[in-house]
């Protein structure tokens, strides 16, 4: 369920939620030790993590410790500090990671790699967009020397990935997060989101092959 606004202002622009996401560490998250699988998505309405954005809100994942801990799927969670750190207090015991969309991926893709996992056999990522459609190459407000970087990018290296959302802009009226796509077109020309995914993904891989 998404908890938006008939005239389209979302859950996190009302006063009445401000206090809220800080109270689920205390409520909650801070008292699931025994937790072996932990599922969490605020859905669009109202996405946690403080990354710099307006209407922005802590995760409430600071003191959370779950031992126990063996599949974590994450949603609608801006990349940012708090959620690093809680990855990677949690990578050791962890064997399946499931997330979908201040830090850039490769940040925080390098942060895990740096970790060298033992345990985590799967990691995912899921978005609404089609791969082809991150860069937006018909987009006709888009800076058109980036477009062009992308197209020959593509043609050199065709099965490189753009990741969304690390990049983006919160609406000030509305509050609902949409892509800055030219920030998402500069990355995807840097290359470094790719890089360290690879990296990331060739350890996740080899832990499960038994290959390490």
């Amino acid at each position: 369920m998404s908890l938006m606004h008939g005239a389209g202002w979302m859950l996190n622009t009302f006063k009445v939620f401000y206090g809220f996401p800080d109270c689920l560490g205390p409520w909650f998250f801070n008292h699931l030790t025994s937790a072996e699988e932990f599922s969490f998505d605020p859905q669009e309405s109202a996405p946690l993590g403080d990354a710099g954005q307006r209407h922005v809100f802590n995760i409430s994942l600071r003191k959370a410790n779950m031992p126990r801990l063996r599949k974590l799927s994450l949603g609608n969670i801006y990349l940012c500090l708090e959620l690093k750190d809680f990855l990677l207090r949690h990578l050791d015991i962890c064997k399946d990671l499931d997330g979908v969309e201040g830090m850039s991926w490769s940040e925080l893709f390098c942060a895990l790699a740096d970790k060298s996992p033992t345990r985590l056999t799967c990691f995912s990522l899921h978005w609404d967009d089609d791969q082809e459609d991150l860069p937006d190459l018909d987009d006709d407000m888009g800076d058109p020397m980036l477009v062009a970087q992308v197209r020959r990018k593509l043609e050199i290296e065709s099965d490189a990935m753009a990741f969304p959302f690390g990049y983006c802009d919160v609406f000030e009226k509305y509050g609902n997060a949409t892509h800055d796509w030219d920030a998402n077109r500069a990355a995807f020309v840097q290359g470094d989101d790719y890089r360290s995914y690879q990296d990331f993904m060739a350890i996740v891989e080899s832990n499960a092959t038994g290959n390490h």
